[in-house]
């Protein structure tokens, strides 16, 4: 609050303070008022002023609030969102994962067993074709093979083309298989056309041989296949190693192969 001083002269009256007060005529005063004093209508409006800017502060912290609290549930939603894709994707996964494996089990080729039920060839003409001084020719024989097809799926194959070498690599006998169809997890069979050309070189060689290992002829035999399986056609590739007995040849053909080792390699 701020003074200002008055003067007053002898014999005027002064009011102050709603009191009038009449100076002696020898005496000057100087009296104080109150020049800073504030109007009513101020002291009322400077509380509003003050109220106003409150109310304006919490308004903004109120939307403040609101818009980071939507920011937030926002930013919720899409860890959710992101969380539940991602279950999704682990669990698709996880499935085609299964689904692979349980194909691969069930379709992944298996490779088949065999052996030969019956072999027919001309005993004379063999006989003529290995006695020294002989007159070799080339030798026709037929051989029916049965075997079982553990896949869980069937198979019809194309005619199919084979070579057998002796183990100095000359070449034996040829020949091709017939058609044939075998359903998943059964059992069928196939005949084989065999031609041995006989020579003088050849006759020879397998006489060596033979000699050489006590009566048994070791050869090797490879068979190109086609097979089509669910619609697919497969190129099979079966590479053997067989041992015959030459001695049952005559006797018991059916039984000449004692030994047998085999590989099998698949491609499309």
């Amino acid at each position: 609050m701020q003074s200002t001083p008055v003067s007053v002269s002898s014999g005027e009256s002064v009011k102050v303070e709603g009191i009038n007060c009449i100076m002696p005529a020898s005496a000057t005063a100087t009296l104080t008022t109150d020049s800073t004093r504030e109007p009513d209508e101020e002291k009322g409006n400077l509380p509003q002023a003050a109220q106003d800017g409150s109310n304006q502060d919490e308004s903004h912290i109120v939307e403040s609030h609101k818009e980071t609290t939507s920011q937030e549930s926002l930013a919720a939603r899409l860890r959710r969102s992101c969380c539940s894709r991602r279950g999704l994707c682990l669990n698709a996964c996880a499935l085609v994962v299964v689904l692979l494996t349980t194909c691969a089990a069930l379709l992944w080729p298996r490779d088949p067993t065999w052996k030969i039920t019956k072999l027919d060839l001309d005993a004379n003409a063999f006989v003529a074709a290995m006695l020294p001084g002989g007159n070799p020719t080339p030798l026709n024989l037929t051989a029916d093979v049965g075997f079982d097809n553990p896949n869980f799926v069937g198979t019809t194959t194309e005619p199919s083309t084979f070579k057998v070498h002796l183990s100095s690599g000359v070449l034996m006998a040829h020949g091709d298989t017939s058609v044939c169809t075998v359903g998943p997890r059964a059992s069928s069979s196939l005949r084989a056309y065999v031609t041995v050309p006989f020579n003088e070189v050849l006759t020879q060689k397998i006489t060596e041989e033979v000699m050489a290992n006590a009566g048994l002829l070791k050869v090797t035999a490879e068979v190109q296949t086609l097979a089509h399986v669910m619609g697919l056609r497969v190129r099979v590739t079966t590479r053997c190693a067989l041992t015959s007995d030459t001695m049952k040849v005559l006797s018991t053909p059916e039984e000449t192969l004692v030994e047998k080792h085999c590989t099998y390699s698949y491609s499309l």
